[in-house]
């Protein structure tokens, strides 16, 4: 399971969000990425709404076996963890914070 922090203007509104990594690939990098071998990515993944699997606190979760780290994404799926709950971001189909950052990983129990 991977921790994301998606940092505010203000840090006392900084957000988390969960994923849990399925394919060894992304547990890999992810490795890499904590470690300092890999630049933080970008974590962009397809949203399942009403199933919130390791992402607790909220109503959605990302697909684990349509997840990636990249370099670029869209801006349209730019935002805070708790938006993607809001009517305004219920046609959105993924989620890409651009400013999300790694900071954990762990087994899932």
């Amino acid at each position: 399971m991977a921790t994301f922090v998606v940092p505010h203007s203000d840090p006392a509104r900084n957000e988390k969000f969960q994923v849990r990594l399925t394919e060894i690939e992304d547990v890999r990098m992810a490795i890499d990425i904590l470690a300092g071998r890999l630049p933080q990515r970008i974590p962009v993944g397809a949203l399942v709404r009403g199933k919130t699997d390791v992402n607790i606190g909220y109503t959605w979760s990302i697909d684990p076996n349509n997840f990636t780290f990249a370099q670029y994404a869209l801006k349209v799926c730019d935002v805070m963890p708790s938006f993607v709950d809001t009517e305004a971001y219920r046609n959105v189909r993924s989620y890409c914070p651009w400013s999300g950052r790694l900071i954990g990983l762990a087994p899932l129990a």
